[in-house]
């Protein structure tokens, strides 16, 4: 895939299938990050799913940051 610079310009980047990202939850002013991988591909602000590796759960976020996915409450 072609990255261009304003596909970059929220400095979340591009994500495709298989990365290892950190995936962060917040609640209630506490904030969790795990180790997931990205189950397909995304540019930065786009929702992707992830599965984490410890509990091998399946959730959606949104990347946020390199290779950093914040979970959708």
């Amino acid at each position: 895939a072609v990255v261009s610079a304003g596909d970059l310009a929220d400095g979340a980047g591009a994500l495709k299938r298989g990365d290892p990202v950190v995936i962060v939850s917040r609640a209630g002013g506490i904030e969790v990050r795990m180790g997931g991988r990205a189950l397909g591909g995304a540019m930065g602000g786009a929702v992707v799913a992830v599965e984490n590796l410890e509990s091998k759960r399946i959730v959606r976020g949104r990347l946020v940051g390199d290779g950093v996915v914040e979970v959708l409450q």
